[in-house]
């Protein structure tokens, strides 16, 4: 977490109803829902097939590990990022309109992001290989669902 946005916050106090607060802590507690549930989701896949909450998931096998390509992953393969992004989202919104610099915290995030998701496919297309070009066929966005 940056904390421009409290010095922001401190320089320019904003008058907040509990409608905006509200909407920002939602959007705060969908991102980390949606970041959590996708990364374990992943790790159980991954670690322990076995597990009943994860039996009916499915995934491509490889000989380096599973490729999951149902769940969170169904349509997205990074959906985890979007919850990373939503989160950065959520505290810019506390500082309102009047200026984007507490906002740059979310645009660079969403450009990390996006550099991170180059880097982790060309390490995967690596380590996976064919499988790796079946499993983008099959879930074909990196982190929005339809657009990305």
């Amino acid at each position: 977490m940056s904390s421009l946005q409290a010095r922001y916050l401190a320089d320019f106090p904003q008058d907040l109803n509990y409608v905006h607060m509200a909407a920002a802590a939602s959007l705060q507690i969908l991102g980390y829902y949606i970041y959590r549930s996708a990364k374990n989701q992943k790790d159980r896949v991954q670690e322990t097939p076995e597990d009943s909450s994860i039996r009916d998931l499915q995934y491509i096998k490889t000989k380096h590990g599973r490729l999951l390509t149902s769940g969170w992953c169904a349509n997205t393969r990074h959906i985890e990022y979007l919850g990373q992004w939503l989160i950065s989202l959520a505290w810019c919104l506390l500082c309102g309109f009047d200026s984007v610099i507490p906002y740059t915290y979310t645009i660079s995030t969403a450009i990390l992001l996006a550099y991170r998701v180059c880097r982790d496919e060309g390490y995967c297309r690596d380590k996976y290989g064919e499988d790796w070009n079946q499993y983008c066929k099959q879930v074909p966005y990196r982190i929005i669902p339809g657009i990305y």
